[in-house]
């Protein structure tokens, strides 16, 4: 993964930065703690929100209105497996009937 800027500039500062990504989540594990409870571990879920987002994909589309936004023009892979998928989300929203 030559373009993966993580990556590069571990191996320049001869360290990892896992630490430091990881961080950026802290806020969001606190709130979901706050609104559904603390979690079991970091693949397991307790609370109801965690339980109804384990088999999300699976669950029946509600009609709703496409939102018009402007267009990505962004190369999939440049992005992350969790930035590709919101991307393929949001293109979705655009072109819904």
């Amino acid at each position: 993964m030559e373009n993966d800027v993580n990556r590069n500039i571990e191996l320049k500062i001869r360290r990892l930065l896992q630490w430091f990504t990881c961080v950026l989540q802290l806020p969001y594990k606190h709130l979901f703690e706050y609104l559904d409870g603390e979690t079991t571990g970091p693949a397991s879920f307790s609370g109801k929100i965690d339980k109804q987002l384990t088999n999300c994909e699976k669950l029946p589309i509600i009609n709703f209105e496409a939102v018009q936004l402007d267009e990505i023009n962004a190369n999939k892979t440049d992005f992350s497996k969790d930035k590709q998928y919101l991307l393929d989300i949001v293109r979705e929203i655009q072109i819904w009937p």
